[in-house]
C-alpha cells in the first residue's frame, strides 16, 4: 500500500462520500422501482453509480490517464449490458402490446 501514502485523507474523504452516495442513490432507485420507473432505465442506473465512482477515483488517484483507462474499461464492458437490457426492454414491451392488442380483438368477438 506504499504506492497510496499521501492518500489518506483523499481517499477516505472520498470512500465516506461514495458510501453516502451509496445510501441516498439506493433510496432514489428503491422508490423508482416501487413506483415501476425504473423499467427500461436499470442500465443507464447503474451507469450514474458507476460514473459517480469514476469521480471518486479520479479524485483519489489524480491521474487522466488512469481515469481514462478506467472508463475506456467499464465502455468496453458496460457497453454491450446497455445495449442489451434496452433491446430486452423493447421486446418486452412488444410482446406486452401484441399481448394487449390479442386481448382486446378477443373481446370484441361474439
Amino acid at each position: 500500500m506504499e504506492h497510496l501514502d499521501g492518500y489518506g485523507w483523499t481517499l477516505g474523504a472520498v470512500l465516506l462520500g461514495l458510501f453516502w452516495f451509496g445510501i441516498g442513490y439506493n433510496e432514489l432507485v428503491a422508490r423508482l422501482e416501487h413506483s415501476r420507473q425504473d423499467r427500461g432505465y436499470t442500465s443507464f442506473l447503474v451507469v450514474i453509480g458507476d460514473g459517480v465512482a469514476v469521480v471518486g477515483v479520479a479524485i483519489v488517484i489524480r491521474s487522466l490517464t488512469l481515469v481514462l483507462v478506467m472508463l475506456a474499461c467499464l465502455a468496453a464492458c458496460g457497453i454491450p449490458m446497455i445495449v442489451g437490457s434496452v433491446r430486452r426492454y423493447m421486446r418486452e414491451r412488444a410482446a406486452d402490446e401484441a399481448a394487449t392488442r390479442e386481448r382486446v380483438r378477443a373481446s370484441y368477438e361474439p
